[in-house]
């Protein structure tokens, strides 16, 4: 792959991951993110922590180091170059900015870095053709593009299990049959990298299922330096580990948690198994859950579908494989990344926390499925003269057809990055409506969804009280779904976000249809932003509607 292609694949995705990378990070006018996994209290935190006091230990496992490490360099390197902020204020804002801002920076470059990656893949799958289309479709995969604008830990992990992918399909390819030891030092690369992955979110560390398969099917053909080389793949992950997060070793007591909200074990063992309080409640089976839920929006329809037909023809052309020869067909090449595809999906389907996010690091492999499934389309169309004449122009159409859907999809996540938010909208309006001190219905104290009457906010279990904002105009009655406080509170307006009622509407509350039935009959609809949910789905998952959650402003009498 010549450098200036490579190039030219980043640069498009990156320019496409770069706007509205400023949305909604802590401001004066909120010193918290829109994001809540921006918050303080997380990857934020503890990179202050480690900026502050020169302690490597990040103090904070929930998630692992290597991506907390990248952000706290990437912030010195700004600051070098004089791009953090230097307003002046005893506010925490500041600093919180320009941490959240260095932490999307990283985000956004290591998720347009995967781009070449899956193009790489590709090609070494079945040449430059279907590299190009998977790379093209990753660069505008509508769910990567949004949450490559955080600065979270999924799409870094995602970019590291695609250099895994990469360098495991690539041992598949020897340069010299003679030579076994150029694919032994693939599939170690291969490991490292699934180390790294496991550095940046743990579970991304499943991909070392990838390189192990890869292994097994050069050992049939006698491709490995001796069977002792296996050793060297659960040796060279553990080593990108700690690399990575070198505190799991220094610190092990700090790394393992409480097993109750903190550490690896929480996050592994006891998360997993509780999920997260109402949100995936009697969401039913999960793989159904990801696949008819979760995926669409990640992918949309049509590559989701495209991808489905890819995977089904993957296995069966395996089928028709002796497997003693596999290695010398072209169809071996898919099967690092079935096999990582096959034990990520069973392990997703297992937890109770399903968040669209969670299938980010599929998406590499999902993207060759898809582009490849059009491909063998067309290989199955015949080999007639006539069907040659009409199977290219069709294959191009089907990837066209697929662009642009991925294409409408990015517009789609793209537009509140750049687009007034809700909650500013909404903020906006009560300010001009009211203009003397006034009392605000809340159900829920303020947290990421509410909007930005407070500066500060008050996440669920940490504590926090805000009872007023700091200038005083509004005072704060934090009613929750309970008619009694709110008739007995009486506040002029009352503010409510999607994100609390979504859930109990869903689940057919009967509290909460109580509670909303009383407020009607109250209360007067004043404003709703975005007017009415337009544009919107009915129901979206969680996190795909962090950027624009609708805000709805009810006015007394």
């Amino acid at each position: 792959m010549r450098v200036p292609f490579s190039l030219f694949l980043f640069t498009f995705a990156l320019l496409i991951r770069v706007i509205g990378l400023r949305w909604g990070l802590p401001s004066a006018a909120h010193w918290y993110s829109y994001h809540p996994d921006e918050s303080p209290r997380q990857i934020v935190g503890a990179v202050a922590g480690i900026l502050s006091s020169g302690d490597f230990n990040p103090h904070f496992f929930n998630y692992p180091s290597l991506y907390i490490y990248l952000t706290s360099f990437a912030y010195l390197l700004m600051s070098m170059l004089g791009l953090t902020t230097t307003a002046a204020s005893s506010a925490p804002w500041p600093v919180l900015q320009d941490i959240t801002l260095a932490g999307r920076l990283v985000t956004a470059l290591l998720g347009a870095a995967t781009v070449p990656v899956v193009y790489l893949i590709g090609r070494e799958i079945r040449g430059h053709r279907l590299g190009l289309a998977a790379a093209l479709l990753m660069a505008l995969l509508p769910g990567h593009v949004q949450h490559s604008h955080f600065a979270t830990v999924d799409v870094p992990a995602t970019f590291f299990v695609a250099l895994s992918l990469y360098f495991a399909v690539r041992a598949l390819r020897p340069r010299d049959e003679n030579s076994p030891s150029w694919s032994n030092k693939q599939l170690c690369i291969a490991a490292g990298m699934a180390g790294l992955a496991a550095a940046t979110k743990y579970n991304g560390g499943v991909v070392i299922v990838a390189p192990i398969f890869s292994w097994f099917l050069l050992a049939r053909r006698g491709l490995i330096i001796s069977r002792a080389s296996f050793a060297l793949l659960p040796a060279m992950a553990v080593l990108g580990f700690l690399i990575g997060c070198p505190y799991s070793v220094l610190s092990f007591g700090e790394f393992w948690g409480d097993c109750k909200i903190n550490g690896v074990c929480y996050e592994l063992m006891v998360h997993p198994r509780l999920g997260s309080g109402e949100i995936f409640k009697d969401t039913g089976n999960g793989w159904w859950y990801h696949l008819s839920f979760n995926l669409p929006f990640m992918m949309t329809w049509p590559l989701l579908i495209a991808t489905l037909i890819g995977l089904a023809m993957a296995v069966l052309q395996r089928t028709r494989w002796r497997w003693s020869t596999a290695i010398s067909g072209d169809g071996a090449v898919w099967l690092p990344l079935l096999a990582w595809s096959a034990l990520y999906c069973v392990t997703l389907g297992l937890s109770q926390v399903r968040f669209m996010r969670y299938t980010l690091p599929l998406m590499p492999a999902f993207c060759v499925f898809a582009a490849g499934g059009v491909m063998m389309l067309r290989d199955a169309a015949g080999s007639t003269a006539g069907a040659r004449r009409f199977r290219i122009p069709a294959a191009f159409a089907l990837c066209g057809a697929l662009g642009i859907a991925a294409l409408m999809g990015t517009a789609t996540v793209l537009l509140p990055f750049v687009a007034t938010d809700p909650r500013d909208a909404a903020a906006q309006f009560l300010r001009a409506q009211q203009k003397t001190p006034t009392t605000v219905g809340l159900i829920s104290p303020p947290w990421f969804w509410t909007p930005p009457l407070s500066l500060r906010d008050a996440p669920p279990g940490t504590g926090s009280v805000v009872t007023e904002s700091p200038d005083g105009r509004y005072k704060f009655a934090v009613t929750g779904f309970d008619t009694t406080k709110l008739q007995s509170a009486q506040p002029q307006w009352f503010i409510i976000s999607e994100y609390e009622w979504m859930e109990k509407e869903r689940l057919r509350d009967a509290e909460y249809e109580k509670f909303m039935d009383v407020l009607h009959r109250q209360y007067s609809l004043a404003a709703s932003f975005p007017a009415s949910g337009a544009g919107k789905s009915e129901y979206e998952p969680h996190d795909f509607l962090y950027t624009h959650p609708v805000i709805r402003i009810y006015r007394r009498g």
